[in-house]
Parts: structure tokens; C-alpha cells; sequence
């Protein structure tokens, strides 16, 4: 069987992946599971392939707003009158830190450190985002927050 006949089906993973994978995020399931499960294909059309990926973008456009909104509760909750944007990275080793020089850095840092549900979040919008790009290649994934707010920043390796 030639590669090219092969296309459609695993276009159609593909989106569908990607549609459960950025529903994932805000179930708190795991992109690992996802990927199990949704080892079929369904044979949409290709029509139902671009409403489907428009549908993924949009629930990872408010699954950002939603840890935007999250992480602002959790500073005003901890006592924090955080002014400006704050822009967030993964450290590579499980964490998150604070890029650009913010005032408050430590604080922050500290507080995420402190909240795994929130590291979790981050790290599933990193993997849904990675899922929403070309995905064959690794991007260093941020994000911009201001207010409730989120916007990506990534820069490709």
C-alpha cells in the first residue's frame, strides 16, 4: 500500500487527537491517555477535519484564559498586587519560571512551585499547544500573562 493512500486516515487521527487532546486540558487528563485512546480513525470528512481543528482552537484559546484567570486568583489569594505582564517558561526541569526581568519574580516562581495543580495546567497547554502547531518539532513554549489575559509566546529550537 503506498504512503500517500495512508494520508487521509492519519489526517484524521490527527485532528481528532487534537481535538480531545485540548479537551484534555481542561479535564486535567493526561495527553499520554489521550493519545491511547484515540488510537482510531472515524473517516470524517475533511470539512469536518477543519471544524474540528477551528473547535480545538478555540477550547485551547479558553483553556489560556481560564489558567490566566487561575493564576491571578492564586497571586491575589497569596496576598500579591502584581502589576504588568508576567511571561512564563518551563525551567526543563518540571517547574515554571518567571522570564523578564518581573519585580516579583521570586514570589512567583515560589508560588507556582507551590501549586502543582497549576504546573499541571501549564503543562498540558504546553503539550496541547505543541498538538495545535506542526508538531514535528519541539517549540520552547511561554506564555505572556497580562491580567486574565494569556497569550503564547514560543520560539522554535
Amino acid at each position: 500500500m503506498a504512503v500517500s493512500a495512508l494520508l487521509p486516515i492519519a489526517g484524521v487521527a490527527a485532528v481528532s487527537l487534537a481535538r480531545e487532546a485540548v479537551s484534555a486540558v481542561g479535564s486535567g487528563l493526561s495527553f499520554a491517555a489521550e493519545l491511547v485512546r484515540q488510537g482510531r480513525g472515524d473517516g470524517a470528512s475533511p470539512a469536518a477535519d477543519e471544524s474540528a481543528i477551528t473547535a480545538a482552537r478555540e477550547q485551547f484559546t479558553a483553556a489560556l484564559s481560564q489558567f490566566a484567570k487561575r493564576l491571578r486568583q492564586h497571586l491575589e489569594a497569596a496576598g500579591m498586587a502584581v502589576s504588568g505582564p508576567i511571561e512564563l517558561a518551563a525551567d526543563g526541569l518540571g517547574g515554571i519560571e518567571v522570564g523578564g526581568n518581573h519585580p516579583q519574580q521570586a514570589a512567583i516562581e515560589e508560588l507556582l512551585a507551590a501549586d502543582g495543580s497549576l504546573r499541571e495546567q501549564f503543562v498540558s497547554l504546553a503539550e496541547g499547544y505543541e498538538l495545535l502547531s506542526d508538531g514535528s518539532r519541539r517549540h520552547e513554549f511561554g506564555l505572556l500573562i497580562d491580567g486574565n489575559h494569556a497569550e503564547v509566546i514560543a520560539s522554535k529550537p
